[in-house]
């Protein structure tokens, strides 16, 4: 599968989330471009299998060069190109996601769903005295892990049990 990941990070926090969702999706065997929203070209889109958006939560939604980028896919839009492909979506906030993120990929999913992307669900991982612990229950079709919390903690949760869980409710097979 030929999957893009698209981050807009101010600070530097969502873009390493983005590196750690590559890092996974790699080691599930994606063939994965992971590359900045100002700099993500729609051809990118047009060639991938699945589109992840990530970003950071500016002013309660999504970061302005997501927003541009999201603008520049219009044409496809107009073409309907991307209907039925597979996206997916992550926010970073503060203080523990209690700073928009909620709001944020809602727009992310709204744009996702505007062109016709089959929306994929995102298991999300929380602070736990287990770093490893998902939050319960993981939907079937969840796909990847993704934390609201700084990168360590996000690290520290990601080591494909999320993915185990796909292989066992027969969502993906071992390959």
């Amino acid at each position: 599968m030929k999957l893009l990941v698209v981050v807009a990070s101010d600070t530097g926090r969502t873009w390493r989330m983005g590196e750690a969702f590559a890092e996974g999706a790699r080691e599930a065997g994606a063939e994965l471009t992971l590359a900045r929203a100002a700099e993500a070209q729609p051809e990118q889109v047009r060639g991938a299998d699945a589109l992840v958006l990530g970003s950071g939560v500016h002013m309660g939604g999504m970061e302005s060069s997501m927003r541009a980028f999201c603008e520049r896919l219009a044409p496809l839009w107009m073409q309907g190109a991307l209907i039925g492909k597979v996206g997916a979506a992550f926010a970073s906030a503060g203080n523990g996601g209690r700073g928009g993120a909620e709001l944020t990929l809602i727009s992310l999913w709204a744009n996702l769903a505007e062109h016709g992307l089959l929306r994929m669900s995102v298991a999300q991982f929380e602070l736990t005295p287990d770093p490893r612990a998902a939050v319960r229950p993981i939907p079937d079709n969840a796909v990847v892990c993704v934390t609201t919390h700084d990168t360590p903690t996000f690290a520290a949760a990601w080591n494909g049990l999320d993915m185990q869980e796909r292989i066992q409710r027969g969502l993906l097979t071992e390959q």
